[in-house]
């Protein structure tokens, strides 16, 4: 089993604990940013490598503006690392349709396996097409995890989800350290 073989589920609402999640408002502490007016809140969960700090992501309002925008250097979705934070109490960034669930901590498993998060050496991707990575592999980003809507549990989405049941790529510069949206695909 490969220690960076690490996956988190998304948690029935029993299992409701814990900071992580999809859904609900944005993290208090990126309440009031201006570059997040055209922006709607997806998901905040812990940084896989850095365990003390909190990954959240936003997707743009306009599902053209992200079919236009979904690939590294120009790809719209927007990603923040901050300590963890409480959920913010306006609602003007909810996702609409998204119910607010819970993502469970990361457990090791086999390589093979894959969930809603899923750090590993290498993507799986719906589209292996080398200029996915060309420019981000030239500019010193390596592969961190990705986001698949395959897993997302029953009853969480009412009407459309936001990926086109796909996936989102995240990488992490290799001396800085900076997340960003490397691409999404979809199926």
């Amino acid at each position: 089993m490969s220690a960076l073989h690490r996956v988190a589920r998304i948690l029935p609402p029993s299992e409701q604990v814990g900071g992580a999640r999809i859904g609900g408002n944005l993290p208090k502490c990126l309440e009031g940013l201006r570059e997040l007016d055209a922006y709607r809140f997806y998901a905040s969960f812990e940084n896989p490598n850095d365990p003390g700090k909190f990954i959240t992501i936003c997707v743009p309002e306009s599902f053209d503006d992200l079919m236009q925008a979904n690939i590294y250097p120009n790809c719209c979705v927007k990603v923040f690392q901050h300590a963890p934070s409480t959920e913010g109490v306006g609602a003007e960034h909810a996702l609409p349709g998204y119910q607010r669930a819970r993502i469970g901590p990361y457990e090791f498993v086999e390589e093979q396996f894959f969930e809603f998060l899923t750090c590993s050496k290498e993507p799986l991707l719906l589209q292996e097409e080398p200029y996915y990575e060309t420019a981000l592999l030239r500019d010193g980003f390596r592969f961190l995890m990705q986001i698949d809507e395959f897993y997302y549990p029953d009853g969480l989405i009412e009407g459309n989800v936001v990926f086109g049941f796909g996936g989102l790529y995240l990488y992490a510069h290799e001396s800085t350290g900076e997340v960003i949206a490397g691409f999404w695909q979809y199926s």
